[in-house]
């Protein structure tokens, strides 16, 4: 789960996750067991396509 997203100066505590978009530059905090981080950490990297 995430938890916070840290986006500049701001945190965004308790992100709705259908209403908040994850932004370049964005630091997530997420909480939940290694394999379940594991398994996010494909999903926030950059894309370039």
């Amino acid at each position: 789960s995430v938890i916070a997203i840290l986006r500049g100066e701001k945190t965004l505590p308790s992100p709705d996750p259908y209403s908040e978009r994850i932004q370049a530059g964005d630091i997530l905090i997420a909480v939940g067991t290694r394999s379940q981080i594991e398994k996010v950490q494909p999903l926030c990297q950059v894309s370039n396509g």
